[in-house]
């Protein structure tokens, strides 16, 4: 095992990470998306959406399309799939 007296960031990332204590209190798990992308549902144009903080729990939208021609509101999730 390799044990680091340090907190653990963003580069750690992609890493297996072992911890070792007591579990004292569960919680509901959820899916954090750290990016999100949409497409626009009137000219097909993708937009990404970054969270600011691990912490927020709230699904972010886009509020306008990134295609400047455009001046949509209206965008669909994309799904990102890996089989």
């Amino acid at each position: 095992y390799i044990y680091l007296h340090i907190l653990y960031s963003c580069h750690d990332r992609g890493y297996f990470i072992c911890f070792h204590g007591t579990v004292i209190r569960v919680g509901t798990p959820y899916v954090f998306d750290a990016t999100r992308s949409y497409q626009c549902e009137e000219c097909g144009s993708i937009v990404t959406v970054t969270k600011s903080s691990n912490l927020e729990k709230i699904k972010l939208k886009p509020t306008r399309c990134s295609n400047e021609d455009c001046t949509s509101t209206k965008f669909g999730s994309l799904k990102e799939c890996t089989y």
